[in-house]
């Protein structure tokens, strides 16, 4: 919309588009409004609140609470007005969240640096007693009405998280979730995002990962047929980052862990690790910080394989541009250590095509050349340091003959 009226901020037309709504369909009726009603003007909210307009989002957000009331929105179980009451209100958006950091400069929000992700430039807690109704409605709900679903109570986790109240979320997952068969409860299974709403909460609380992949390991453990997404590794990922203090963990322990979880429930689920770009972009950093040749190898044989499948020209400039840089990590971290045959079996066997292949043997030559200049400058500094010790040593069999 933005494109059609120039100089023109695409979401003031929204809003505008928002009061043209309440004009001409909700009029100057005072009663409730409608299912369809209710749902676009949740769509608004919820478009405020994805590009960080969250006074907007409250604007529209208030006229369903002034026209439906809270407790009329409980007993419907009006879902995505709930959602919404929460992330508003009760500090259930995490991309606003800080992680804890033993240094307060390294502090930051989840959120910040992300291209995708447009964040308001305040974000605070406005209404915790409406919190702990929402939590009591459902803790009293007859479990015969309970309706489980993971977005309302992943929303709620977070709520909760921010508030650092990690008892009242292990009552409440507890309460919704606990069974004597765990599989399945009322017809459904907890969905990944409830898994990174609780880790998420631990680590907010904990300010490290410890207590949150306890929690999540539970969980995994209590509903084994779980799908993991691409969301929930990327997430999972994110968070190990977030809580890094590269000072105390300069070998990331706890990323390279995140990452081993994921591989090792690839491997029990007789799955390949599909690509994702944001994950893998993330793991080459970590990689390369920490030198972990092995890692980048095992990225470009597992997660990659889809690519030799295909043909360059069907792969976008991006993610070329990725292999490339884990191929040529790899044959730099294996060339920096003295491997010869090694890297070249490498680019054999895992250049993509000729052009590849070509520009890889080049990288390990120069690479190969700087490694034997160094060996070589070391050499030539070991016979200096004995050529000054055999002087020395005929220095003091001389003076010993005098003597």
């Amino acid at each position: 919309m933005s494109n059609l009226v120039p100089d023109t901020v695409h979401t003031e037309i929204l809003m505008s588009l928002f009061e043209i709504y309440c004009t001409f369909v909700l009029g100057h009726s005072q009663g409730k409004l409608t299912s369809l009603q209710v749902y676009d003007l949740n769509l608004f909210v919820k478009k405020f609140i994805d590009e960080g307009q969250l006074g907007k989002a409250q604007k529209c957000l208030q006229l369903i609470i002034d026209r439906q009331n809270m407790d009329y929105i409980l007993e419907t179980r009006d879902v995505s007005t709930i959602k919404h009451f929460l992330q508003l209100r009760c500090g259930a958006l995490p991309k606003y969240w800080r992680m804890r950091r033993p240094d307060p400069k390294q502090t930051k929000r989840l959120g910040e640096n992300r291209f995708t992700c447009n964040l308001s430039n305040s974000y605070r807690l406005l209404d915790e007693k409406a919190l702990l109704k929402i939590l009591n409605f459902f803790f009293e709900e007859n479990p015969r009405r309970q309706k489980n679903t993971s977005a309302l109570d992943s929303t709620i986790v977070y709520s909760l998280g921010y508030l650092g109240q990690i008892r009242l979320i292990n009552k409440f997952i507890g309460n919704r979730w606990s069974t004597s068969k765990p599989e399945v409860i009322n017809g459904i299974r907890p969905q990944p995002e409830l898994l990174i709403a609780v880790l998420s909460a631990h680590c907010l609380k904990n300010g490290d990962m410890s207590e949150g992949l306890k929690a999540l390991d539970q969980l995994m453990h209590k509903f084994p047929s779980i799908d993991l997404d691409k969301i929930f590794w990327r997430r999972l990922l994110q968070l190990s980052f977030q809580a890094r203090d590269v000072k105390e963990d300069r070998k990331g322990k706890i990323s390279h862990a995140c990452w081993n979880i994921m591989k090792q429930w690839h491997a029990r689920k007789g799955r390949n690790i599909p690509f994702d770009q944001g994950i893998l972009s993330m793991m080459y950093d970590l990689f390369k910080t920490t030198k972990n040749g092995k890692g980048a190898m095992d990225v470009v044989s597992n997660c990659f394989q889809s690519f030799y499948l295909r043909h360059p020209q069907d792969m976008t400039s991006n993610e070329l541009r990725l292999l490339e840089k884990y191929q040529k990590l790899s044959i730099k971290i294996m060339a920096s250590k003295g491997n010869y045959h090694k890297p070249l079996q490498f680019i054999k066997e895992w250049s993509i095509n000729d052009t590849n292949k070509h520009a890889l043997n080049e990288f390990f030559r120069v690479h190969r050349q700087k490694y034997e200049i160094r060996q070589n400058k070391n050499k030539l500094k070991k016979q200096s340091i004995q050529t000054k010790f055999d002087d020395m040593e005929e220095e003091d069999m001389l003076l010993g003959r005098l003597w």
